[in-house]
């Protein structure tokens, strides 16, 4: 079994999310207006 863990790439994953995340937040705050 691999894993898809890989602590040496997590900080570019993060990064990642949170650019999703922010654009989420601001797709749902315009779909609420």
């Amino acid at each position: 079994m691999s894993t898809a863990y890989h602590p040496e790439t997590n900080g570019q994953s993060e990064r990642t999310i949170q650019t999703l995340k922010d654009m989420l937040r601001a797709c749902a705050i315009d779909f609420g207006k």
